[in-house]
């Protein structure tokens, strides 16, 4: 959400959804709402999902609140409480009972929509939008927001936590974006804990974790897990992986609402722990702008100014013309040569007898 008054709207999206912060059932959704578009204070959007309950494949269930929902949130955050619908202003029923998707039989919705909500989109941005089952119940949620991300933050250079060297884990968290406080990751392992297989162990802390710490060195304690601001409860208690039975961990994403941006976030440890809760390998998160990435190409040459265009054609022309007049030239030589010019004959050899004798003329005068 951005300061009230500013009138500029802006088109939204949500994806990357995670499952809502309650929800215990199997329905994972994905894909994406948007784009989000504003004329006056109606929003208009586009959804496309999987995931979505099958069960909505006929539609809603009138007589069951939220049913099949796609709603927009009043809260801001899909690490907590969404709170309730959103809308505000001179609108003052809720204009999100009877908004719905329908579904096929695998979960896949594709649709539009256009609810007044009467906010603008500046004041629609960041907020949670919701996918309901048909049971009424919050099964996923992604935050609103425009698209223009924070830098991205990634680690991959994992080395054993300083003091438990029991593991080599390898793999990469990358990409990770920031909206508003949440952020958001990928991420896939090598060399985890087998144990983790069926899961965390609900009674032991930090089982099979992968959390965000305080700390900004591998080298050393890398302190408790990191959040901050109007985030006062730790948000890391319950996010953990599931490996295969050789530590492996296939791709898996999270958002987490620390309360940091993205730049607080930067430069801290990532940890994996262990079944047993233990801290078992470290990696640095850098953001993109401190990669070592390939230097960017260089720039193209400026173009010419329009005097230098205008010597190069001068240029161009004498050296067409100084052609031009060579060619002439030799052309001339030639046709002169082959249709004008006599050739000289050489003097014809003096008279000889048939002896060899040259025969001199002798003249007498009368």
């Amino acid at each position: 959400m951005r300061g009230a008054g500013v009138t500029t709207e802006v088109a939204l999206t949500a994806g990357s959804f995670v499952p809502y912060y309650s929800y215990a059932g199997n329905l994972a959704v994905a894909g994406s709402v948007g784009p989000m578009t504003t004329a006056g204070t109606s929003q208009s959007f586009a959804y496309s999902i999987v995931g979505a309950d099958p069960a909505c494949a006929d539609g809603r269930d009138p007589s069951t609140g939220n049913s099949c929902g796609i709603h927009i949130h009043a809260g801001t955050t899909c690490a907590d409480d969404a709170l309730g619908h959103y809308y505000t202003g001179v609108v003052t029923a809720d204009p999100w009972v009877t908004v719905a998707y329908t579904s096929d039989a695998e979960g896949v919705a594709i649709g539009s929509l256009t609810v007044n909500t009467g906010g603008s989109s500046l004041e629609v941005e960041g907020r949670a939008m919701i996918i309901h089952a048909y049971d009424g119940s919050r099964i996923a949620c992604a935050l609103l927001g425009t698209g223009v991300s924070s830098p991205v933050a990634h680690a991959t250079a994992f080395v054993p936590y300083f003091n438990n060297p029991g593991f080599t884990v390898s793999g990469a968290v990358s990409p990770m974006t920031t909206l508003g406080t949440t952020q958001t990751f990928s991420y896939a392992l090598s060399g985890a804990d087998p144990l983790c297989s069926s899961g965390a162990d609900i009674s032991v802390s930090n089982s099979c974790g992968v959390h965000i710490h305080v700390g900004t060195s591998c080298t050393a304690d890398a302190l408790g897990h990191f959040y901050t601001g109007s985030v006062t409860v730790d948000p890391w208690t319950s996010i953990a992986y599931t490996s295969s039975a050789t530590g492996e961990v296939g791709l898996a994403e999270v958002a987490v609402d620390t309360g940091g941006y993205s730049g607080d976030v930067a430069g801290r440890a990532f940890i994996v722990h262990g079944y047993d809760g233990k801290r078992i390998a470290c990696a640095i998160l850098t953001s993109t702008t401190e990669l070592g990435l390939p230097p960017p190409a260089p720039p193209l040459p400026p173009p010419a100014s329009e005097s230098d265009s205008e010597d190069d054609g001068g240029s161009a022309t004498v050296g067409i013309i100084v052609g031009l007049l060579f060619v002439v030239l030799v052309v001339g030589m030639i046709v002169y040569f082959k249709f004008f010019r006599k050739p000289q004959m050489p003097p014809p050899p003096p008279d000889m007898t048939p002896s060899g004798q040259v025969l001199t003329e002798i003249k007498v005068s009368a």
